[in-house]
């Protein structure tokens, strides 16, 4: 059985690894069903081709404010969680099927292309200084995750004059998770950790957006993103609760000479 600290180090060591790797082509200004808070999302996505029809999407969320989009973290106790991040990563292979290609006073070739793959979520924690000053015991700080297969079908095509459009549909059905943090009492610190069962939760998650670009010069996209997250992950409990958190939102993005915005 694998290490649950090593499983959550994993998680952590892949989402930090491909910030560098995968260019930040969009912003997004995102709304949460659960906080009724608006949000800043970073999407860093990249993808190719292996060999033929079949390629791969390599990509994650950068999510500045775990609380303001599922709401505080209560660990009871008098414990509240802090400030914290969430990373949503998720790999997957792509086989791609084009429906038509042709040119006639520009490109049309719609495809469209069934992906299976696997993603996982990965929010960490501090405790809240103030909140928990009355606690006996404090929780320095810690990870929770959740992972699990990733599957559905995207398409896209090339458009006259300079547009393209794309579409996205899936699922995730998480398969397993877990916790690991430190506690500080009145006899020192101890680390914790544990398993999380998450029930076979899925989550859905659907987008769509177009694009107009100038030559190698000039790039501008605009999209709209519809995904579901588990509300109660970061809980620490054996078994998921039930309730997913909707995050709805439209995102940007300017790429002029190479340089993205």
């Amino acid at each position: 059985m694998i290490p649950q600290r090593s499983i959550s180090a994993a998680l952590a060591a892949a989402i930090l690894a491909l910030v560098p790797a995968a260019p930040a082509e969009a912003i997004q200004f995102a709304n949460s069903n659960t906080t009724g808070k608006s949000v800043v999302i970073i999407p860093l996505r990249t993808s190719g081709m292996i060999f033929g029809p079949v390629g791969y999407s390599l990509g994650v969320r950068i999510i500045p404010s775990p609380s303001d989009v599922l709401g505080p973290m209560n660990l009871g106790g008098g414990v509240k969680d802090g400030p914290g991040y969430m990373g949503d990563i998720d790999f997957a292979l792509r086989y791609k099927y084009t429906i038509a290609d042709i040119n006639f006073l520009g490109r049309f070739n719609p495809s469209v292309s069934p992906f299976l793959g696997y993603r996982g979520l990965a929010a960490g924690y501090a405790a809240d200084p103030l909140a928990s000053a009355a606690a006996t015991q404090t929780v320095g700080g810690g990870l929770a995750y959740v992972h699990g297969l990733h599957y559905g079908v995207g398409a896209e095509t090339e458009l006259p004059l300079g547009f393209s459009g794309f579409a996205h549909g899936g699922m995730t059905t998480l398969l397993g998770g877990g916790w690991n943090g430190e506690h500080i009492g009145v006899t020192g610190r101890s680390s914790v950790s544990g398993s999380l069962n998450p029930q076979g939760m899925t989550l859905p998650l659907f987008g769509f957006g177009a694009a107009w670009q100038l030559g190698p010069v000039f790039r501008i996209a605009l999209g709209w993103d519809i995904f579901a997250l588990p509300t109660n992950f970061r809980t620490q409990a054996p078994t998921l609760a039930n309730g997913a958190t909707w995050i709805n939102g439209f995102s940007v993005g300017v790429t002029l000479l190479g340089l993205s915005f």
